[in-house]
């Protein structure tokens, strides 16, 4: 299916180009109910071709109203869907009057930064779909806070966990670089959805946003300055069995490494 997508995306770009279909500034892939998105996401960040011409606006997964409880502790993929969203749309939220209360409960659980929006007798604003991307750090309106969501819930949805690591303390760049490279390879399997601001030691003004999907990483994005006078590194993770300690652990470890490798030059 990833090889098809790349073949009809490449194919579009090309009739576009030679003017055989009309120009088109975005695409839109709906995919089935029971779709993985991460392979999916990663298709088109690491994709050569693809990367080049288009790039990720975001990702926005529909909950049923009726029988999304139900659903979520049913179905693994299902969660999944909700925790790697940048938007979640609630549908026949008119026939039950609004959604139950435990089922946002349970959304905002697995994915406290995605905004939770109703969809009436199936109509949705379409601003409110196609402004998702997962961020815009160099808007001035960057809002870290709305981004990595306000605080952290915690959801044992098929062991999927989300948390949030504070560090009052700057890491040094190549800990970040370090950092990102061996979730990547070695937990990206687990890791759903990593987003996080950064202070940098050798940067101290000027914070990194980084964000990724399972094994594929953006390259960390840095912002002119801070968006508030809070100053802590804050990582948001979203994961299937990855404790919060292995991965502030590592940080230390690696950040200690990097400190007496640059001491002893």
């Amino acid at each position: 299916m990833r090889d098809d997508l790349t073949r009809t995306i490449d194919d579009l770009l090309r009739r576009r180009d030679e003017g055989r279909v009309p120009p088109f500034t975005r695409v839109v892939i709906e995919t089935s109910g029971l779709a993985d998105p991460a392979p999916i996401l990663q298709t088109l960040m690491t994709d050569a071709q693809i990367a080049a011409r288009i790039v990720l606006g975001g990702v926005a997964a529909t909950v049923d109203a009726v029988h999304g409880v139900r659903t979520l502790g049913r179905e693994a993929v299902s969660a999944k869907q909700v925790a790697v969203a940048d938007r979640l749309v609630l549908t026949k939220s008119d026939l039950v009057g609004s959604a139950p209360l435990d089922l946002r409960e349970r959304l905002r659980a697995l994915n406290a930064s995605a905004p939770v929006l109703d969809a009436h007798h199936g109509r949705i604003d379409p601003k409110s779909l196609f402004d998702a991307g997962p961020y815009d750090p160099l808007a001035k309106s960057f809002d870290a806070q709305s981004w990595l969501g306000e605080g952290t819930a915690h959801s044992h949805d098929h062991g999927i966990e989300t948390y949030a690591i504070l560090r009052d303390a700057p890491i040094h760049a190549v800990t970040l670089a370090l950092l990102l490279e061996t979730l990547a390879e070695h937990c990206g399997a687990d890791l759903l959805r990593l987003k996080g601001i950064v202070s940098i030691a050798e940067s101290p003004d000027r914070p990194a946003v980084i964000h990724g999907v399972q094994h594929v990483f953006h390259p960390p994005a840095w912002l002119a300055r801070w968006p508030s006078d809070d100053r802590r590194s804050r990582i948001v993770v979203i994961s299937r069995g990855i404790p919060r300690g292995f991965i502030e652990a590592l940080i230390d470890a690696l950040d200690g490494e990097v400190a007496e490798v640059s001491g002893s030059r």
